[in-house]
């Protein structure tokens, strides 16, 4: 059986709302009881949280006002920080994995 390779890409800081969404939802499936990565640091439940609270802020800036972009704007920040940080933990676990 062939060795997966991950391939950690940072590009989704520019990604749209609406694509950094999908990105998001498709991480958290990939990594979902996914055997290689036992221990997700930090935690996709906390991830996941981050994610609701952005698509709520995306849905309410769509409503109006600076405080609302505010408001998604650190929503964005915080899922882009756990996001960069699960991309660590990735290429981390798969370089101690190779290295066995």
């Amino acid at each position: 059986m062939a060795e997966v390779i991950y391939h950690i890409l940072l590009t989704f800081v520019y990604y749209s709302d609406a694509e950094l969404d999908r990105f998001v939802e498709k991480v958290l499936g990939m990594m979902k009881n996914n055997l290689n990565f036992t221990t997700p640091d930090p935690a996709l439940a906390d991830i996941q949280t981050a994610l609701a609270a952005f698509t709520a802020a995306v849905a309410a800036k769509d409503q109006g006002g600076t405080q609302a972009t505010a408001a998604r704007d650190a929503a964005r920040k915080a899922l882009i920080t756990l996001m960069r940080s699960v991309a660590i933990y990735v290429t981390k676990e798969r370089a101690r994995t190779i290295r066995r």
